[in-house]
């Protein structure tokens, strides 16, 4: 009886990946069910130390690579990372379905004071850039049209504009058709320490009068009809008192997501109707340390919308418009900043 009662408790570590960029590095781990643990990191070590007693998966991916970049132990309730040098940060969220525990490490030398002394000499802002979907994720379908192949032809309209202007470094997520986890769509963004992630998207409903833009922040807070659309983006079924267990969320970074999004819709507007703009459990947003926002381009179910985003032409007013919300949120920021330098 006793023993039955034991393995029923067991934490079983589904799998473990990782991707590397630079001097960043970040761990997804997924466990069987939710499970409370504590949380500390020093010097090359991170630790976690579960309630339950853990166990490893047969399909774990630590067991199937041989050079990684650092040594695992999982001994009774305690699962511990050891890296080969010593890191500057460790910072950790949850992700609920499959339930997940993302780590961030960053191996940087520089400390906030560095930070802020690179910024007075007027470093170049990085933009982030996310075509939602790819690969063997299509997105949205509508006929032969493809949520991932809008997203891929805006941010590639978008990027070019960026780079003619000169003004800000610009990363891509994806520049061609390749399917990516959303986990690794803000972990690029938080490896290069990223000023404004965008992640580009197209939405779809039943009732094909309804069309415009709409844009969403990360918020633990939410309708039903943005738990709807966050769904759809997740691809995975949330309950309205389902919480994302965020260690990092601050009120700090939802009032720049949303000041960003404002920008950005005041810009859209003289182009296309904006919805609405508010908070939604985005898992893309969610794993982001810098302001972030998710625009739905338009309904690809409505016959107007949908002749709009395949169209060269909207495509670059659009993205002339996303840019200039972007620089005004930038130029903001920076004087924001500088007032209190």
């Amino acid at each position: 009886m006793w023993s039955v009662l034991f393995f029923l408790t067991l934490i079983k570590i589904e799998n473990i990946s990782y991707f590397k960029l630079g001097n960043f590095i970040r761990l997804s781990i997924e466990v069987s069910q939710k499970s409370d643990f504590n949380f500390s990191a020093e010097k090359n070590a991170v630790k976690m130390m579960f309630k339950e007693p853990l166990i490893l998966g047969k399909n774990n991916y630590a067991h199937k690579k041989k050079a990684i970049p650092f040594r695992m132990i999982v001994k009774g309730n305690e699962m511990i990372f050891i890296f080969e040098e010593n890191f500057s940060v460790a910072r950790y969220f949850v992700l609920p379905f499959p339930y997940k525990i993302i780590i961030d490490v960053s191996f940087n030398t520089s400390d906030i004071e560095d930070i802020l002394t690179e910024r007075e000499k007027k470093r170049r802002p990085k933009i982030v850039l996310d075509a939602g979907h790819g690969g063997k994720d299509p997105g949205t379908t509508h006929f032969n049209i493809r949520e991932k192949d809008i997203t891929l032809s805006f941010v590639k309209e978008l990027a070019d504009i960026i780079r003619k202007d000169g003004k800000f470094e610009l990363i891509l997520t994806r520049d061609r058709d390749e399917f990516l986890k959303l986990e690794e769509r803000s972990g690029i963004a938080n490896s290069v320490e990223c000023d404004v992630f965008i992640s580009l998207h197209v939405n779809y409903t039943k009732k094909p009068m309804v069309r415009g833009f709409e844009i969403f922040y990360f918020s633990k807070k939410f309708s039903k009809y943005a738990l709807r659309v966050a769904e759809k983006e997740n691809g995975v079924k949330l309950k309205e008192d389902d919480i994302v267990l965020f260690e990092l969320f601050s009120s700090y970074k939802q009032e720049n997501s949303r000041k960003l999004a404002d920008f950005l819709k005041e810009s859209l507007k003289d182009v296309g109707e904006v919805n609405r703009v508010e908070g939604a459990p985005f898992y893309v947003l969610a794993g982001t340390f810098c302001p972030s926002v998710l625009i739905e381009l338009g309904f690809i179910s409505n016959h107007e919308d949908r002749r709009k985003l395949i169209s060269k032409s909207f495509r670059k007013t659009v993205a002339e418009k996303i840019y200039e919300g972007i620089k005004s949120f930038i130029t903001y920021q920076l004087s924001y900043q500088n007032s209190y330098l």
